[in-house]
């Protein structure tokens, strides 16, 4: 996952922001405790969103704390402390991090490929830990991952081929919750979430892809050999669009709780704005100088 998926803190009341803040801390916190320091390293908002997602549609009950950590050593933050859905989250982060990591050894060369190779080494025992945890999503994630493979070898012009199985990947993560009608509607609320992450992704590579070489849908569907031009930003606008209006038509169905607003949020005003800068910069994370995704 990207780090595209964020609300717009300015416009979250003062309790709705410290408990997205608390939600992210407390995954923090989740995944040093069942995998250690390194693996926190690797948190962004989708995860967050992933998180947030599970503990409002699994009625978890969300207590907090205040702890100390290495980002605030001497300010104790809320932090949420640990339940299911937090423990779910964490265990797919490192579950899909570590596939991040492998496509990286695939797709990068020279000293790139070398960098991925050392990130595998020292992910794989946390990897595996997490597989014994949930190995129904790790096989879902595996699976949909080498169907996205063949669509990339082939080198498929279509967007929804290519988008479908990274979100069918996000969407495997609904098995986590009990409920059979709130099961299905979290799937197709994180499928059209996947969807945007990895058409967005693919729009803010244009460049970098193009250069390389590398397989871009983007590039293929709408034949460039440089950044989109307004037309064709505004079609991908589009595309990006409904993506975001399918995940709301789900939200609405799915009981939330105390994150509904957050969720409303990130799905009303975070994701256009993700759209926006695409379409007008045509890029979202360089523009950032060097800021980490996802970090708050």
């Amino acid at each position: 996952m990207f780090g595209y998926v964020k609300p717009s803190k300015g416009e979250l009341r003062v309790w709705e922001y410290e408990l997205w803040r608390a939600a992210y801390c407390g995954l923090c916190h989740t995944l040093k405790r069942r995998y250690g320091v390194v693996w926190t390293l690797l948190l962004n908002y989708d995860f967050c969103y992933l998180a947030i997602l599970l503990c409002g549609a699994k009625d978890d009950r969300c207590t907090a704390c205040k702890k100390r950590c290495m980002a605030s050593p001497i300010r104790p933050l809320q932090v949420m402390a640990g339940n299911a859905a937090l423990d779910y989250s964490a265990d797919a982060t490192v579950i899909l991090s570590y596939h991040k990591i492998r496509d990286g050894i695939r797709d990068e060369h020279g000293w790139k490929r070398l960098f991925y190779r050392v990130l595998a080494f020292l992910a794989r025992h946390g990897y595996r830990r997490a597989v014994e945890r949930q190995p129904a999503f790790d096989r879902a994630v595996r699976e949909n991952l080498e169907v996205l493979d063949r669509v990339e070898a082939a080198r498929t012009p279509s967007l929804d081929r290519a988008a479908d199985p990274f979100a069918k990947t996000l969407a495997a993560a609904s098995e986590a919750l009990p409920n059979d009608e709130r099961r299905r509607i979290l799937r197709e609320l994180l499928y059209h979430t996947g969807r945007f992450i990895y058409i967005a992704d693919a729009w803010d590579d244009v460049t970098d892809d193009l250069r390389s070489g590398s397989y871009n849908p983007v590039a293929l569907r709408y034949n460039l050999n440089r950044a989109p031009d307004a037309d064709t930003a505004a079609a991908l606008s589009e595309t990006l669009e409904q993506s975001a209006a399918s995940a709301i038509a789900a939200m609405e169905l799915l009981p939330l709780g105390d994150f509904t607003g957050i969720v409303e949020n990130v799905l009303y005003l975070g994701l256009p704005a993700v759209a926006n800068a695409l379409r007008e910069n045509g890029c979202v994370h360089k523009s950032q100088k060097g800021k980490r995704h996802g970090s708050l």
